[in-house]
């Protein structure tokens, strides 16, 4: 995948972008609390300031390409105005997270890690497994 060029003018599409991936969310209590509280704490942090914090939301990160997409349970774009969105779609919003966060469980691991190998592949690094 070649790395996303924020500065590249807009080429609106008409892929259609779901906002779920019909998946249920299938967390434990103590996942759900950590999610909702770390994003909760970020909000609180950044209020007032330009910054977009969500979590559990469709991140899509190829233009075109409906079935690239992450969701992470947390995250934050610096420089972007905190309205409610219902999908984020890199090429709109012109700003990669500079923060991702993912509270996972040993048996997600390697899922979480692909995940976020995603999201760096697509600023353009070179992403190494562990």
């Amino acid at each position: 995948m070649k790395p996303i060029d924020v500065k590249k003018p807009l080429d609106v599409t008409t892929a259609y972008y779901p906002e779920s991936d019909g998946k249920p969310m299938g967390e434990t209590d103590q996942h759900r609390d950590a999610m909702v509280r770390i994003i909760e704490l970020l909000k609180s942090y950044f209020a007032g300031q330009p910054v977009y914090v969500s979590g559990a939301l469709l991140l899509y990160y190829e233009q075109g390409n409906p079935k690239k997409f992450v969701v992470p349970d947390a995250f934050i774009a610096k420089g972007l105005q905190p309205h409610q969105r219902r999908i984020y779609r890199l090429w709109l919003e012109r700003v990669i997270p500079q923060l991702v966060i993912e509270t996972t469980s040993n048996k997600k691991k390697e899922r979480c890690r692909r995940k976020g190998g995603a999201l760096r592949e697509a600023r353009g690094e070179r992403v190494f497994p562990a």
